[in-house]
């Protein structure tokens, strides 16, 4: 069984930056990303303290966005939504299926 790997992620990444960073990671380790998080600010580093949520339909766009561009289907959850991150988390208990037991 390869390793996993969570790949965090940012609004502003591009998809061919995403898509090339999960090449290295899986050319560089016996791995596989098996998702994306998404952190939940846009424009975060230069926001000057204002709040800048990514809303529902911002976010559908991204996802499409980003499996448009990276080729293949690696799931996006969102860091601030808990039922995406309990997804995520039974998603790696079945990733490793036995293993975890």
């Amino acid at each position: 069984m390869l390793d996993a790997v969570i790949l965090s992620v940012c609004y502003e990444d591009s998809g061919r930056y995403i898509r090339d960073t999960i090449g290295v990671i899986e050319s560089s380790v016996d791995c596989k990303v098996i998702g994306l998080v998404l952190f939940p600010e846009k424009d975060a580093f230069r926001s000057e303290g204002k709040e800048l949520k990514i809303d529902d339909e911002e976010f559908a766009e991204f996802r499409n966005y980003v499996e448009s561009a990276i080729g293949r289907n690696i799931k996006i959850y969102r860091l601030q939504c808990s039922w995406e991150i309990d997804d995520l988390y039974e998603n790696v208990l079945d990733y490793f299926g036995d293993d975890c037991e």
